[in-house]
């Protein structure tokens, strides 16, 4: 059931970004901006179903190691990933790069839960 709970939390946050980011793509086709755009939106919609549906951090592990796999054996295989010229980087940068990504994929949801945390920390100040 844990598994199930880590996976389906993975795949509404996964959804949240892969939508919004589409839908700005398409809709925005041709702005000089849409990548950025389409970025924030994706970052936004993921926060939002991360808040609705209270998704923890640690509830996304498998989002974040399989967005790292990917970008990782895309990258290697010369292929370029939200990363110009990543494949003819030296191998501890593209990890580098990699991790960043897959923190800035999970960052919406860390977001959420430190607004949650001073939220519950101002109303027990009251």
């Amino acid at each position: 059931m844990k598994i199930f709970n880590y996976l389906s939390s993975s795949l509404y946050i996964f959804t949240a970004w892969f939508l919004a980011y589409w839908i700005v793509q398409y809709f925005g086709a041709g702005l000089s901006a849409v990548e950025g755009y389409s970025i924030v939106s994706g970052w936004w919609a993921a926060a939002y179903v991360a808040s609705k549906l209270a998704i923890d951090l640690k509830k996304i592990y498998p989002l974040i190691l399989l967005y790292f796999l990917l970008f990782f054996l895309y990258t290697i295989s010369g292929g370029t990933w939200f990363y110009r010229d990543a494949s003819s980087a030296p191998i501890l940068s593209v990890l580098a790069i990699g991790a960043m990504q897959a923190g800035f994929v999970a960052s919406p949801v860390f977001f959420n839960n430190i607004v949650d945390f001073l939220t519950g920390y101002i109303k027990q100040k009251k």
